[in-house]
């Protein structure tokens, strides 16, 4: 008997896009950052010392715990009127959705960790 991976696709899918928006996002937050932007910046890390590959890792990582948070209701967050807990089936929420924490790299270690702190003290 083998064993299966339940996996849905369509939640699936949802990540990699919000994956790619996050990716898009790091880009845009560094290119906010930086006045002058040259070719070997690509290779060099920033004053807290993280390499641009480490950067969207880490950052990527942050967003599919987030993701995973939202996609099991442990967070509830409404934007405009609508529930981000939809990103799972509205891909061009999940790529803003990306997009906007990938933007917020350097604010979204603080934020993630408030959030999981309140969540915490509530369940204790």
């Amino acid at each position: 008997m083998k064993d299966q991976l339940s996996l849905n696709p369509k939640e699936a899918k949802a990540f990699v896009i919000l994956l790619i928006g996050t990716f898009v996002g790091v880009c845009l937050s560094y290119a906010f950052r930086k006045a002058e932007f040259t070719l070997e910046d690509l290779t060099l890390p920033e004053a807290d010392f993280l390499e641009p590959s480490t950067r969207l890792v880490f950052a990527g990582t942050l967003a599919s715990v987030f993701g995973f948070f939202l996609l099991l209701c442990l967070v509830k967050v409404q934007f405009g009127g609508v529930e981000l807990t939809a990103f799972a089936g509205i891909y061009n929420l999940a790529f803003v959705l990306g997009i906007v924490m990938g933007i917020n790299e350097i604010l979204l270690p603080q934020s993630i960790a408030k959030r999981t702190t309140d969540i915490w003290e509530k369940i204790a």
